[in-house]
């Protein structure tokens, strides 16, 4: 009875105690809610970042895939083949003379004979194939000013030479512009 007596002392002595009490509980409960959402939503999170890594843990294991192929299949052709990003570069000379944007004949030759092999390669496995949305194409010049009549400067003969190329992609080798 005595223990009784303290409590009821207490109360009568604080008689906010128990609200106090009540309200600290209260708080516990909703950081334990609050928590309990944050660790939900975390975890949700890491399971969508799991999938995307496994999705391009996918496509760097065809894109090594493609790699390795266009080096061991296009070896025969006088081209530089990037082994990190799979760019290819056709040797200055083989296309164009110097100063020119239209094909020469052995470049002709030599687009119509590799362009068949290098789309054979990106297209023939379907999971390669789906990995790729485009290919592009790019004109390069030298470092050399070029001015003409039909020429502006460097950056038109680049361009020019890039159309070049596609329409013999595009017209010569049966490739879709469309694809």
């Amino acid at each position: 009875m005595k223990n009784n007596n303290k409590t009821a002392h207490y109360i009568e002595d604080n008689p906010y105690g128990l609200s106090i009490g009540d309200l600290m509980a209260s708080l516990l409960l909703i950081i334990i809610l609050v928590l309990s959402s944050v660790m939900l939503n975390l975890q949700n999170f890491l399971e969508r970042k799991s999938s995307q890594v496994e999705a391009i843990n996918e496509q760097e294991i065809i894109k090594k895939k493609i790699i390795s192929k266009l080096i061991n299949e296009l070896s025969e052709y006088d081209v530089m083949i990037d082994q990190q990003t799979g760019v290819i570069r056709i040797k200055e000379g083989v296309l164009f003379d110097f100063g020119r944007y239209d094909i020469k004949l052995f470049g002709e030759t030599f687009l119509q004979r590799f362009i068949p092999d290098y789309v054979g390669i990106l297209l023939s496995d379907p999971a390669v194939r789906s990995q790729i949305s485009q290919i592009m194409v790019e004109g390069h010049t030298d470092n050399v000013p070029i001015s003409s009549a039909s020429i502006k400067d460097n950056w038109d003969l680049s361009v020019m030479r890039a159309t070049s190329v596609v329409r013999i992609l595009t017209s010569n080798t049966g490739v879709d512009p469309k694809r």
